[in-house]
């Protein structure tokens, strides 16, 4: 796998989180803290993923 088309399935991710969910910087301090906050965003980002393939499996 190349570098390009790593970059480019991660980047999608970065711009929905800064974007769509208007989350563009860390609320908390130390890198601990924003490590784990940056969890949080990631873990809530897949959970709205699964819940709207979910939905869209029900409605089809």
């Amino acid at each position: 796998m190349s570098t390009h088309s790593r970059s480019c399935m991660i980047e999608p991710v970065f711009g929905h989180t800064k974007f769509n969910r208007r989350i563009d910087r860390f609320q908390r301090r130390g890198r601990s803290a924003a490590r784990s906050e940056w969890r949080l965003i990631t873990a809530t980002h897949n959970l709205q993923k699964l819940y709207s393939h979910q939905q869209a499996l029900a409605t089809a």
